[in-house]
């Protein structure tokens, strides 16, 4: 069992830590770096993955929101 960005950087999939890092972090389930690899890829869907990409490269959406000052 390894991190998350542990498992990313394993397979060769270091550049995509930032859009990752999207998702996990709007859901409240932290770092990257503290959360481990099989809880990220059970819990984000095809839908999510969708948004994901769409976030990376750089098409508007309403959705990911992130609340700057707090909710």
């Amino acid at each position: 069992m390894v991190s998350f960005d542990e498992w990313l950087k394993n397979n060769k999939l270091g550049n995509l830590r930032h859009i990752f890092s999207v998702p996990t972090t709007i859901m409240g389930y932290g770092d990257l770096k503290s959360i481990p690899a099989p809880y990220v890829l059970r819990y984000i869907g095809v839908g999510t993955f969708r948004c994901i990409l769409l976030f990376g490269a750089k098409i508007s959406m309403a959705y990911p929101k992130r609340f700057v000052d707090g909710f």
